[in-house]
């Protein structure tokens, strides 16, 4: 069965982020250095490629530039 596709941006960036936290949670080392990065941005650093590289179920990049989308 397919997931339906949301359509409200606000709910494509949490449950992308949501994921994210799910996998760091697991011990994923990927998604803990994601989640790193995510840290840094949050404190003014400039986001980095790995957070760049986050896409929504709907395939849009999560940041435009350094603010989310």
């Amino acid at each position: 069965m397919a997931r339906p596709v949301k359509t409200h941006p606000h709910l494509l960036v949490r449950d992308a982020l949501a994921e994210l936290f799910v996998h760091a949670a697991r011990g994923d080392a990927e998604a803990l250095e994601t989640v790193w990065e995510f840290e840094r941005w949050s404190r003014g650093e400039k986001r980095g490629p790995r957070l760049g590289a986050l896409v929504a179920e709907d395939a849009a990049p999560l940041f435009a530039g350094d603010a989310l989308a």
